[in-house]
Formats: C-alpha cells, structure tokens, sequence
C-alpha cells in the first residue's frame, strides 16, 4: 500500500462499516491515524465554523 500511495498517509478516512474496517486494520498496520467519515465531517464543520466566527 506504501509503495502505491509512494509514502505513508498521516490520516485514513474510513466510509461506512467495511470501509470502517478496512481503515482501522490499515491504520493500525501502518501505526496513522484512522478516523471515520462522519466523525471527520462533524470534526471539519466544527473547525470552519470556529474560523468563520474569528473572523
């Protein structure tokens, strides 16, 4: 998958229950951060809405 990629990901985003899965099994082989679409999503909102009321 590394070589693939040409690299290690620092973060893999996981989509429904068996991409979930997938995600966590690679992220734990390649020790990164795995995280799941909603999780991410709802993380991002949160992360833009902080920026936008800064400014």
């Amino acid at each position: 998958m590394s070589a693939e990629l040409q690299g290690v990901p620092d973060l893999i985003i996981g989509n429904y229950s068996d991409g979930n899965l997938v995600a966590s099994l690679l992220a734990y082989k390649m020790g990164i951060t795995q995280v799941g679409k909603t999780r991410f999503f709802t993380w991002l909102a949160q992360c833009l809405e902080a920026m936008y009321l800064q400014y």
